[in-house]
């Protein structure tokens, strides 16, 4: 059942509603599933309740249920982490997340696009936010400069999301490229700021 008896949990692709039974044969491997998106608004599936780290964060997963114990999927409170690649007042690219210590596969995501990461003040979940050193877009390659706040690695390690530490942005150069609306540009790329 789910954590405060909420949904489905699809049961070998069976749904049996939150706080009801299945019957299992012993050293039969079931294939669990639960919601993937974000439920009541700012929770979604962290883990199962097995003690097994290889697969307790995995949804769907395979599992074998030795004895009459309860399966569990527990969704927690999640905060919208978001990178933008600021290519000199343009946007484009990618960013990754490592989940530390979990053995998740997170796909890239969009520059500007959030990802409901869970709330460190809650599980102590830690975050590594890896941006690409060089990014082509618009024909041009973009070389990493720095974070908002100074950081000058294209990996912020362990970071922990907050409501306070959620919103990240990489800034990046490119050669005979400007962010400044008062450029006149010819057609070698020179370019010229009015004062």
């Amino acid at each position: 059942m789910n954590q405060n008896d909420y949904g489905v949990i699809n049961v070998d692709k069976n749904p049996i509603n939150s706080g009801n039974s299945f019957h299992t044969t012993k050293g039969f491997t079931h294939e669990f599933e639960t919601y993937s998106d974000v439920v009541q608004t700012d929770q979604r599936f962290r883990e199962w309740n097995f003690d097994d780290a290889t697969v307790k964060f995995q949804n769907p997963v395979n599992k074998q249920i030795p004895n009459a114990d309860p399966v569990l999927a527990r969704f927690y409170k999640i905060q919208p982490l978001t990178v933008i690649n600021n290519l000199e007042g343009g946007g484009g690219g990618h960013y990754n997340l490592d989940w530390v210590g979990k053995s998740v596969t997170i796909d890239p995501i969009n520059s500007g696009t959030a990802f409901n990461a869970f709330d460190y003040n809650l599980n102590e979940d830690e975050y590594h936010i890896i941006v690409a050193p060089t990014i082509n877009v618009y024909n041009t390659n973009w070389n990493f400069l720095e974070w908002s706040d100074g950081v000058t690695s294209t990996t912020r390690s362990n970071e922990r999301i907050t409501s306070g530490n959620k919103d990240f942005t990489a800034y990046y150069k490119s050669w005979n490229r400007t962010d400044n609306t008062n450029t006149y540009s010819s057609n070698g790329q020179n370019r010229i700021v009015q004062t």
